[in-house]
């Protein structure tokens, strides 16, 4: 493959598992969701796990909602 392009290739081919976001997965009222950690007490729901059709229809946990979290550590 050859790939014309002023861009450094450092750019084009760096590592993009690398990332500063903390997505992990938690249980919101029996609910699997991923949640973006934003800060230390507030994350950002960022997909449903669920396999239930019910659940993608609750306000509650619709993706892109703020909800306050409070990380506790897991042993």
């Amino acid at each position: 493959m050859v790939i014309y392009t002023p861009i450094p290739p450092e750019i084009i081919w760096q590592d993009t598992n690398e990332t500063d976001f903390k997505i992990i997965e938690e249980k919101i009222n029996g609910i699997a969701v991923n949640i973006l950690v934003t800060s230390d007490s507030t994350a950002r729901i960022e997909r449903i796990l669920s396999t239930d059709p019910q659940d993608y229809l609750k306000a509650l946990y619709q993706p892109g909602l703020n909800i306050e979290y409070q990380a506790v550590m897991k042993k």
